[in-house]
């Protein structure tokens, strides 16, 4: 890929644009585009250009930018991911059927929590969760049985960064963190109360693979207090279990 002026790759500079879109910015123009990716805006007009010609991003007719269908379509490919979520939809259904809030699915992906699926009711619990959206790792119930479980390398290299507060619940000294991680191993699942937002709480418990390493979180978010907290446990670790037996009976399927 040729360089920039900086040395910068241009596959650096296409992905600082796709990283320019978020859940709070869908869509952007090429002006804001620029700005938001450190860009020129010849060279964010240019690459806008190219990756609309691939179906990477649309341009609308107001002029405004969004990410295209064509991402999805790639993104769906991810083979890893996309079993993952089928084999947890049955079992997810069976949680949200029990608990009629949110249900979501999610994984670590750069030291960041992934979510990439999520079941709503309509009069459910603020959630912030969006599928392929991102949070916190220690302000959120799945990332923190994510790191609960993780390998000693990774918990340790989480808890020797710094962790903003996001409420005043939000757990950010390595050493709170740390007591945390351990009573979520010992509990087998976290309650997390009101640590990102005020107004809602989240349960997560671990889903393993067929090694029985940590491969994704199953949780629920519920209104503050909620006080059927032992109940939704129950209900996750079965709904874990289920979809732990189903990823390892695959794996084994697959190597037949």
């Amino acid at each position: 890929m040729a360089n920039s002026g900086s040395g910068e790759s241009m596959i650096d500079r296409v992905m600082r644009v796709l990283e320019a879109f978020d859940a709070r910015h869908s869509e952007l123009t090429i002006s804001a585009i620029a700005r938001r990716a450190d860009l020129p805006r010849a060279t964010a007009y240019r690459l806008i250009a190219e990756l609309a010609g691939h179906g990477v991003v649309d341009r609308l007719p107001d002029g405004k930018v969004r990410v295209g269908m064509r991402i999805w379509e790639l993104s769906y490919r991810s083979l890893s991911v996309r079993r993952l979520r089928e084999v947890a939809l049955p079992y997810m259904n069976e949680v949200q059927r029990h608990i009629q809030q949110h249900t979501n699915l999610a994984i670590i992906n750069d030291g960041e929590v992934l979510y990439v699926e999520r079941l709503s009711s309509a009069r459910a619990a603020r959630n912030i969760a969006q599928i392929a959206g991102r949070l916190p790792t220690h302000a959120c119930s799945s990332g923190l049985v994510l790191m609960a479980y993780a390998e000693q390398e990774q918990r340790e290299a989480f808890l020797s960064q710094e962790h903003p507060a996001f409420t005043e619940h939000t757990l950010t000294s390595p050493v709170a963190l740390r007591t945390e991680l351990a009573e979520i191993r010992k509990r087998g699942a976290c309650v997390s109360r009101g640590q990102i937002i005020d107004g809602s709480d989240g349960i997560a418990v671990p889903v393993f693979g067929a090694a029985q390493e940590i491969v994704a979180a199953l949780n629920v978010v519920v209104p503050r207090g909620y006080r059927s907290v032992d109940a939704a446990i129950t209900v996750l670790t079965s709904a874990a279990a289920k979809i732990s037996q189903a990823m390892a009976a695959g794996m084994m399927a697959g190597r037949t």
